[in-house]
Order: structure tokens, then sequence, then C-alpha cells
């Protein structure tokens, strides 16, 4: 059965968790539907916590089909849990909905938040403001296809990093940097950065260190880059990507790679270099 993913970022590979779904919309006939996914593209914090009250998609703008009511029990998921890492043994997404739906052409996803905490590094945990359209219906703009006797995947990716802005008063503020992305055209890349002093010896990876992935001047998605130096990407439409460093005070050259469906490219060893002693 053809299936396709609905996530909210990019961090861990592997395992997917799930629950049995009641109250779906959609009347749809037997293996006709959709499955959503929620993970994470990653910020330097200990967790973010989303809290989800109730998930709907619109069909062309026809109104909205409510595919999962968490009633008075919302959901809270830590978003750091589902970060892609190119480790297998780690969850990359969390299961958001799995539900019967009329096929047809859908143009966007509604999430009912019902509030958003960042613990930051430090253990202090910080409630995150949201607008008042937010709070109300976080609208994500996204095109995907049910068609007769598949479900469709979809992943929501959430951009952390992008998403929660610190402001000048030590809060956050929600900004949503949403991609919604059919997964059936969609694959990975995974790869590791190696940090180099002065003296051309391996440096430790610093604190927060970040590689994104661009086309052209479109930013795409990000990672964090692990202590061992290792990153890794989900959720990327398939096509030609520039890594990019983001790092404060390293250097290291653009690299280009390939990413095609349903494989997990390997982008190699990126050297950077330190600029300032």
């Amino acid at each position: 059965m053809k299936c396709s993913r609905f996530a909210v970022s990019t961090v861990a590979l592997g395992l997917i968790i799930a629950w049995l779904l009641s109250g779906c919309g959609g009347s749809s006939g037997s293996g006709t539907g959709i499955q959503l996914f929620i993970a994470d593209d990653p910020i330097d914090a200990q967790a973010v916590n989303i809290t989800i009250s109730q998930v709907a998609v619109s069909k062309d703008g026809q109104g909205w089909t409510v595919i999962r009511d968490f009633g008075e029990n919302p959901v809270t998921l830590n978003l750091l849990d589902y970060s892609y890492d190119g480790n297998s043994t780690t969850p990359d997404e969390y299961l958001l909905a799995d539900c019967p739906l009329d096929e047809g052409h859908y143009s966007q996803i509604r999430l009912i938040l019902t509030k958003i905490e960042i613990v930051d590094n430090n253990g202090d945990t910080h409630e995150c403001e949201m607008n008042s359209q937010d709070i109300t219906g976080l609208k994500l703009v996204g095109e995907f296809d049910v068609t007769p006797g598949t479900k469709s995947a979809v992943l929501i990716d959430f951009n952390v990093a992008k998403s929660i802005v610190r402001m000048g008063n030590g809060g956050y503020r929600l900004h949503p940097t949403v991609r919604v992305v059919p997964m059936q055209i969609t694959g990975s890349l995974h790869g590791v950065v190696e940090f180099l002093d002065f003296e051309g010896a391996t440096d430790t990876v610093p604190t927060g260190a970040t590689i994104s992935a661009y086309q052209g001047t479109t930013l795409v998605a990000s990672a964090l880059i692990g202590e061992d130096g290792s990153f890794g990407m989900n959720g990327l439409v398939a096509g030609t990507y520039t890594l990019k460093l983001e790092t404060e005070g390293y250097s290291a050259a653009d690299t280009d790679v390939t990413v095609t469906v349903s494989n997990d490219t390997d982008a190699g060893t990126i050297t950077a270099v330190l600029l300032t002693q």
C-alpha cells in the first residue's frame, strides 16, 4: 500500500510511534486515507514541547475535515525527540494521524496548538508566545493528493531553529517555518563535519554548530551537528542541494549533494577550518 507522510521537522531516523485513531473525518473506502507524521529541524535547546489539540485538512479550500481531535487530552511532543541524525536506531518522525480520507487534492493542514514550551540548556522552561491566528489554527500550505486505494504519507517538516525566535526580552516567539512534503518524492542525506584548528588538528565540535541545505538562495532544511561531527536531514524532495556550514568562527567550502527518492545519500566529510586564533 502506498503511503505519504506528514512530519513537522527533520532530525532522527527509525521507529514510528503510532496510536489507533477514532473520530476521523472522511468517508472514503477501505485503504484510502492519510498518514500524518510530525518531526523537527534542530534548535540548540534541551526540549521543544509542542501541544496539539486537533488536526484538520482542507480539500482545495472547501472547508476543513478534522482527522484527529484529542479532546480534553491534547498530545504534547518534544520535537527534538524526532530529529533525523543519520542514526537508524532513533526515531525521525511521529505518526500524528492515520485516518480514512476522501480521495482528492488537498492544499492545507491546520494544527490547533495549545502551547509551545522551550527548555533551554540551563534547564529553564520558557513558554513560546504565539500570534492569535496560530492559536486558533496554525495553517500550513502544502499540496498532496489522496488517490483511491492508497494512503498518502505527508511530512510536516517543522524547522524549529528558524520557527522559534529569541526576543530581546529573553523570551521566545513562534514564527512558523514549515514545509509540507509528500514523502513518496523525498529522500534523505547524512554526512560528517570535521572541525580543524590552525595546526590542522581535530577540534571539538562547537556548541550549536549547524549545517543547512539550500536550493539556490532558498533555505530548505537545517541540522545540528552532533558531538562526533555527524549530521542528517530527512524529507528532502529529490534534487540537488548545496550544503553550507553556518557556524560562527569556522569556514568550510560549500558542498553540492544530489538526493534521490527513498535513498539516504552520503554527503561525505566536510572540513571546517578555524578562522581566527
